[in-house]
This record gives C-alpha cells, sequence and structure tokens, in this order.
C-alpha cells in the first residue's frame, strides 16, 4: 500500500526559504512545475502559531486551519474550496518520513482576500484581527513584487538583477508597512 501512496507524490526539484521579516516561508517547485509553500508557513506567513493538522484522505473534505472557522466560510468560494486539497511531495531535504505537506503557492493570496473581505464586512472576530492586518500587508507586498517581476521578465532584466532581489523588495515592503 505504502508503495502505491508514493506512486503520485511528486518530487520536488527546488527548494528554499522566502524570508519577509522575521517570517520564513518554505516553498519548492515540484517536478510538474507546481509552486508550493509548505503549511505550517502559511500559519506562520498569516500569523498563527499552531502546528497545522492535515488531513489528505480524500473522503475527508475539510478545510485548512486557517479557513475553517465558521464566520469565514460566506467568503469562501466553491473555487478556493477545491483548491485547498494538500498537495504531498517529496523534498529534495527534511520532511516527516520523507514527505512534506503543502498548499499551492497561490492559495495564500487567495486565503488573504477571505480575510480582507471578512474585515470589510466586519465579519472578524477579535483574534481574527491580527490575521487581517497581516493579510493586507502581504497583498499589498506581493502585488508589489509581482508588477516589478513582470516588468523584469517583459524586459528580459530577471537574468541581471541579483538572485534574490524580489525578496529584498518584498523585505522592505513588508518592513515600511509594519513601522
Amino acid at each position: 500500500m505504502e508503495e502505491n501512496m508514493e506512486k503520485g507524490i511528486l518530487q520536488a526539484t527546488h527548494q528554499g526559504e522566502l524570508k519577509i521579516g522575521d517570517i520564513v516561508i518554505r516553498c519548492a517547485v515540484l517536478e510538474n512545475g507546481t509552486r508550493v509553500l509548505t503549511a505550517q508557513s502559511i500559519l506562520t506567513a498569516l500569523g498563527r502559531k499552531r502546528k497545522p493538522i492535515i488531513s489528505v484522505h480524500k473522503e475527508v473534505q475539510q478545510l485548512p486551519p486557517f479557513l475553517a472557522a465558521n464566520n469565514l466560510k460566506p467568503f469562501i468560494s466553491d473555487d478556493l474550496i477545491r483548491s485547498t486539497a494538500p498537495i504531498i511531495y517529496k523534498p529534495k531535504s527534511g520532511g516527516y518520513k520523507g514527505v512534506a505537506y503543502g498548499y499551492k503557492a497561490e492559495l495564500l493570496p487567495a486565503v488573504c482576500e477571505v480575510y480582507l473581505k471578512a474585515n470589510d464586512k466586519n465579519a472578524l472576530i477579535k483574534n481574527q484581527r491580527h490575521i487581517a492586518v497581516q493579510c493586507e500587508i502581504l497583498v499589498r507586498g506581493l502585488a508589489t513584487v509581482g508588477i516589478i517581476a513582470l516588468v523584469d521578465e517583459a524586459t528580459g532584466y530577471q537574468e541581471d538583477r541579483a538572485r534574490d532581489a524580489l525578496e529584498e523588495i518584498l523585505r522592505n515592503f513588508i518592513s515600511e508597512e509594519l513601522l
């Protein structure tokens, strides 16, 4: 059975850490090109402290812990629900029993959007408000880096810039926002 389970598990071809202020987001690119953030890193980026509890059984239709609160459900689309399935992959190094758990990288800004919409409608409870603040900073920072990356790609500049230039831009943006 374990052999069958491993057949569908993708290998990470690249692995790294995105440092944003004091936050470290562990990430990987899988052999099929999927970009993933580790489950724990998403919780950390959102300002949550507890370890993720991930169910990978197909018959369990649970939302990840950062979207499971009942007051968030009106802001979660069916498409978002479908995109929250955890991805089991083989990291280049580390992991638990040779595997790691993550989510597609695109999930982080989508989750931030849920918290921002809930905040706009005053639907967050007191202990979720700090997550909305964190989400606003992340979304603004990611948007800034996104446009810079697109310009760099369109002009070919991504070949000339420093390897960690985008991370540095994001780190500086987040630091300014936090001040």
